[in-house]
């Protein structure tokens, strides 16, 4: 292999991907964590720094107590926390259990996305993050 090609040598050793692995475990834990240690009540989790600089609130502000909620089954409540992370979480974790398919078989179980849907998405949370103190959307 010449130095710069990218192209993969058939006699060149497959990396076995268990830091993958070591990154389910990390986030398997984060969940547990977050459904036994509600972040309204458990003093260890961080504050936001954006929200004790400013007062006002992030785009993310209310996800951890949000995911606390929607691992209980208590979607009214995590929705009135932050409605963009009751959409986006379980969006996130399909994305990764697809990428997760697609890194195993080679099976690309998504079409590609168009190059504008990064920029849709950074619109959407500015959008979101403007609405949510304006108007005063959430009670996190």
């Amino acid at each position: 292999m010449a130095p710069g090609d990218l192209t993969m040598d058939a006699s060149a050793p497959r990396r076995s991907g268990w830091h993958r692995w070591v990154w389910v475990g990390i986030g398997l834990g984060v969940l547990a964590l977050v459904y036994v240690a509600d972040p309204a009540t458990a003093g260890f989790y961080p504050r936001c720094p954006y929200r004790l600089l400013t007062g006002w609130r992030c785009p993310g502000c209310g996800t951890g107590r949000a995911l606390h909620q929607l691992l209980h089954g208590h979607l009214a409540a995590a929705w009135s926390l932050n409605p963009a992370a009751v959409i986006g979480l379980p969006l996130f974790g399909i994305w990764l259990a697809l990428d997760l398919v697609r890194r195993r078989t080679g099976r690309d179980l998504l079409r590609r996305l168009p190059r504008t849907t990064g920029w849709v998405v950074v619109v959407l949370i500015v959008a979101w993050w403007i609405l949510r103190n304006v108007l005063g959307l959430t009670t996190a």
